[in-house]
Formats: C-alpha cells, structure tokens, sequence
C-alpha cells in the first residue's frame, strides 16, 4: 500500500468517527451520560492533505477536515471541524497521527483529542473527550469510534461518546 493511501485511509478513518461524534448531544433527541452516534456521508465533506515538502507522507504532514453531523434520524445537528498531524512512519504501511477535532453542536462545542497508529484503522478506537463550552463545558471523557454502520445508514461509522 502507498503511502498517500495509507494517509487517504487515515484521513477517511479519522473524518468518519470525528463526524460521527458530533452527533452526540445534538439536541433533546439525545440525554444522558452516554450516547451511540451514527456518520452519514455526503457531498458536504471536506478534506484536504497538506505536505510538508517531502515525496509521500512524512512527519509533518497534515490533513484536515471539516463535515457536518446527524443524528441517527438523519437530522443535520452540527460541524466537526479536525486537523491530524502524521507524527512518525514506522513502516511503509504503518505510522502515527494525532488528532485534534472540535465538535461544534447546538449549546455548545466538545474537544477530542489522541493519537493512533494508521493500522488501528478500520477496527475500534478510542480518543479522550478533553473538555467543552456551553453546556459541554467542564465535560470530559471517551469516544469511540467502531466501523460499524448503524442500522438504517448505508455508510459511516457507529461513534459511542461517554462523558463523566
């Protein structure tokens, strides 16, 4: 596998779960402490990679993000807005990111942050909810992110967020 698909895998990955998340407290249709959330693609979506200068993906290389959310009955409910930064190759088919995503919701925004090796892709992840604004603020937790669709959505990932 290239090491510009290995980035577009990544990049993809990344921009499904965080998209997903933002579902999470959209509105009263979600309560609780914790929330199972669904992606839905669409032509909305934006991505685009940025390379530091080197021939393929290297440290340094960023890609960034931005694509509205939905709740799981399809209603739009916010933007996430994210940046991954490649931190190290280790292999050519394996390497490093971190990830900073803002979950812009209706009463507020929720922060996500971790890092992950490009082949835990595609299986389970989990990245730290490290705090919010409105009524997020002062929130933390987890989100994890799973390949999974939910039932009624023909793509996207299954995000569950728990906040403390």
């Amino acid at each position: 596998m290239s090491r510009w698909k290995i980035l577009s895998v990544v990049t993809a990955a990344v921009s499904v779960g965080v998209l997903v998340a933002t579902l999470l407290p959209a509105a009263s249709q979600v309560s609780g402490e914790r929330f199972v959330l669904c992606e839905k693609n669409g032509d909305q979506d934006y991505e685009t990679d940025i390379d530091n200068g080197r021939k393929g993906p290297s440290a340094g290389d960023v890609f960034i993000f931005s694509e509205p959310e939905f709740d799981k009955d399809g209603n739009h409910v916010g933007k996430v807005f994210g940046k991954g930064t490649i931190l190290r190759l280790l292999d050519d088919d394996d390497g490093v990111s971190q990830l900073n995503v803002s979950i812009n919701l209706k009463g507020g925004r929720l922060e996500l942050q971790g890092s992950t090796k490009f082949s835990n892709f595609g299986g389970k992840l989990e990245f730290a909810v490290v705090g919010g604004t409105g009524k997020y603020a002062g929130r933390d937790g987890t989100a994890t992110i799973a390949d999974r669709k939910c039932p009624g959505f023909d793509n996207g990932d299954r995000v569950t967020i728990e906040l403390t």
